[in-house]
């Protein structure tokens, strides 16, 4: 599961989602997107597997996301808005079991940031 938060009305994100999807092959596909929520909130819903942050805030420690994924393992990755999670909103995640993770050297989009996760947990479980 890949949470984009706050890309934009829900039939944008929706679109350019399904999209990128197909063009990737990502099977199966989302049978719906739901709407959004704030992001304690989601933090707060239990979640099966392991659950990743994603940020860029370097006082916080991170491990690359390719080091964390495991072969048959649930993965839950949290991707910010433009502009990246608080500081407040990753410690948050943090205390709610989520692992710092990051997507590598460079300030990603949203979007981008999003289909890096998918590939690199595609490609590590796949090969």
């Amino acid at each position: 599961m890949i949470i984009l938060n706050g890309i934009g009305a829900p039939a944008t994100y929706s679109h350019c989602l399904f999209s990128t999807l197909i063009g990737i092959v990502v099977w199966p596909l989302p049978a719906a997107i739901n709407d959004m929520i704030p992001v304690k909130k989601f933090i707060d819903t239990p979640r099966e597997g392991r659950k990743f942050i994603c940020h860029c805030h370097e006082e916080i420690p991170r491990t690359p996301l390719q080091q964390e994924i495991e072969e048959g393992q649930s993965n839950t990755v949290l991707i910010g808005p433009e502009g990246d999670f608080s500081i407040e909103e990753v410690e948050y995640a943090l205390k709610h079991g989520y692992e710092s993770v990051s997507l590598g050297d460079f300030r990603l989009r949203t979007e981008t940031a999003a289909l890096v996760a998918l590939m690199t947990i595609r490609l590590k479980v796949k090969g």
